[in-house]
C-alpha cells in the first residue's frame, strides 16, 4: 500500500494531469498489444492507477476527470475479461 501511495504522490507532483492521462492511455495501448496475459494485466493495472491519480487530483479539470473515468473503466473492463478467461491474477 505504501508503494502505491508513494507512486501516486510522485506522479501527481511531477506531471500535469494531461501528462498522467497520456501515460494512462499509453498503458492501455500497451495492454492491447501485450504478448502475454500477465503483461496485459500489468499494463491494465498501471493504466487504472494513473487514471485514479488524475481523478483524485484537485488541479485536474472536469474534462480530465471525465477522461480519467473512461480510462479507468477501460482498464477495469480489460482486467475483467482477463479474469473471465482465467488469465488474470488476483
Amino acid at each position: 500500500m505504501a508503494y502505491v501511495l508513494t507512486k501516486v504522490v510522485a506522479v501527481m507532483s511531477a506531471h500535469s494531469p494531461a501528462d498522467v492521462l497520456a501515460a494512462s492511455r499509453l498503458s492501455l495501448h500497451s495492454a492491447v498489444n501485450a504478448e502475454s496475459a500477465e503483461r496485459r494485466r500489468m499494463f491494465c493495472v498501471d493504466a487504472g492507477d494513473l487514471a485514479a491519480t488524475v481523478a483524485l487530483d484537485p488541479t485536474a479539470s472536469a474534462a480530465e476527470r471525465d477522461r480519467a473515468a473512461l480510462y479507468a473503466d477501460e482498464a477495469r473492463g480489460m482486467l475483467d475479461a482477463l479474469r473471465r478467461c482465467g488469465a488474470g491474477h488476483g
